[in-house]
């Protein structure tokens, strides 16, 4: 004996409500992606929190968004740190509009963060 029809209709309803969710998430975060590489960034770091998929959201204290930050790819450049290990409060960013580099000014020191985009 299988299971009640209810409960693969249930099931069904259920796998298109995830890709539903999915798909918007992935849509989301493209745009968001987007106006983080079209925006110009100088200031310092007023918020800096963990995000999905290893993404960082950025705030900026002389700007009223939150950045959609990806994860770098050089790691290694950067005394083996992340942006989210590297970066506090008070520390000044910088990222010119369509650049695929984002500057941390530290005290002592300048992380340099390259970026790859996919749209």
């Amino acid at each position: 004996m299988g299971w009640p029809r209810w409960f693969y209709i249930f099931i069904g309803f259920w796998i298109f409500c995830q890709s539903l969710l999915i798909y918007y998430d992935e849509k989301r975060d493209a745009r968001e992606l987007t106006y983080f590489n079209c925006s110009y960034i100088n200031g310092n770091v007023e918020k800096i929190d963990v995000a999905n998929r290893g993404a960082i959201r950025l705030k900026v204290d002389n700007d009223t968004n939150n950045y959609l930050v990806p994860t770098a790819r050089d790691k290694i450049l950067n005394d083996r740190k992340s942006l989210y290990e590297a970066a506090e409060v008070g520390d000044r960013v910088q990222k010119g509009r369509l650049s695929d580099t984002l500057y941390l000014f530290k005290r002592d020191k300048i992380y340099k963060y390259v970026f790859k985009f996919r749209y």
